[in-house]
């Protein structure tokens, strides 16, 4: 799906070291709209600002 550069895109893994990867790739790609997070998925919040 081609987002045009518009909306965020959330990534979260407890794991940084796949998150480092992760990483490795946006950079690559140069995508602005990432971001990366290293959280129990259970009290990741649900909505945005929560």
């Amino acid at each position: 799906m081609r987002m045009n550069a518009s909306g965020t895109v959330a990534s979260n893994d407890l794991s940084r070291k796949r998150l480092g990867v992760v990483r490795i790739t946006i950079d690559r790609l140069g995508l602005i709209n990432v971001v990366l997070t290293s959280q129990d998925a259970a009290s990741y919040p649900t909505a945005a600002g929560t």
